[in-house]
């Protein structure tokens, strides 16, 4: 067996996931993935959500989440089935899957219905560390917010997450690591001089740059939240403004860009996320930061978000 750290968690399995994951030692893991010899009955559960397009082979939806005996079932028709319970994911392959689009639903399906399941909303947003104080940057993809905790890392701040935050809350609110790197475009990597990156052919072309814990550029360890940012990027400003905004506007942005959407629209897992988000837009500072496009703006965008932060 293999223990890894993964958003704060210890989680174990059979599988290899060098490539992505540190590997740790641990007594007991937080979350085992391991395999089923049978499929699972996904017909007993009550339907969440289903995709609207169907596969050219199976004439179903790609995928379907569905509620189970004791958690959650993601169905993909093509070729497998995982079922997301509060300590351990278990899943079943149709047939030989590889590896990476077998890791690619795990760490952005399953596991994220895992954390959704022990009560961790996460969030479509990267996040830094600033004096042990955590920010994070909520957004669309190409949104801006890779490249700003990119900047914020040149600046000195370490990484903590790269477009998956999830955020738990105990006595205070607490965000958590993710993966130990940046996915940028090449000319911001460039740019940002983030050199020696692995280039994926996505659209548009992404780098993976893996950053290390010995040079102080990431974070592994959950840190108090201290603010969350709306970034807007525009060619018609010439000035860094950081504006508050309405509790109603901040309630529906982090409804919006929770990383699972509508997804658990459905589910009883919703009215659980609508009030978890409503106090946390209640009780942590929330605000828009409108800034002027051009890599040559970012130190002045890092600083102006430092002194907004008292940081």
């Amino acid at each position: 067996m293999n223990d890894y750290r993964l958003f704060g968690f210890a989680v174990r399995s059979v599988l290899n996931f060098d490539s992505q994951l540190e590997r740790i030692r641990c007594d007991q893991p937080d979350c085992e993935i391991v395999d089923s010899p049978v499929p699972f009955d996904e017909i007993e559960g009550d339907l969440w959500y289903e995709t609207p397009d169907t596969d050219a082979k199976t004439q179903r939806p790609h995928m379907l989440l569905y509620s189970s005996a004791r958690g959650a079932l993601l169905s993909y028709p093509a070729f497998g089935q995982f079922e997301i319970q509060a300590d351990h994911i278990r899943y079943y392959l149709n047939g030989d899957l590889d590896i990476q689009t077998l890791e690619a639903i795990l760490f952005r399906a399953a596991l994220i219905l895992w954390l959704e399941w022990n009560n961790m909303p996460v969030m479509h947003a990267s996040s830094v560390v600033i004096d042990d104080s955590a920010i994070g940057f909520l957004a669309e993809s190409a949104g801006g917010k890779s490249t700003l905790a990119a900047a914020f890392v040149s600046g000195g701040a370490r990484l903590l997450a790269d477009d998956i935050l999830p955020i738990r809350h105990t006595h205070e609110y607490q965000a958590r690591p993710g993966y130990v790197f940046l996915r940028l475009r090449p000319e911001t990597a460039a740019a940002l001089n983030f050199l020696n990156g692995r280039t994926f052919e996505t659209d548009p072309p992404k780098q993976v740059i893996r950053l290390s814990e010995s040079r102080g550029q990431v974070c592994l360890d959950p840190t108090p939240l201290a603010a969350l940012y709306f970034p807007v990027r525009r060619d018609d400003v010439a000035a860094i403004s950081i504006e508050t905004m309405s509790p109603r506007q901040t309630y529906l942005r982090l409804l919006h860009y929770t990383f699972t959407g509508s997804i658990l629209t459905r589910s009883p897992l919703m009215p659980r996320r609508m009030s978890f988000l409503a106090h946390l837009a209640k009780e942590i500072p929330i605000k828009r930061l409108v800034y002027p496009s051009g890599y040559e703006h970012l130190p002045a965008v890092v600083d102006a978000v430092r002194q907004d932060l008292g940081l």
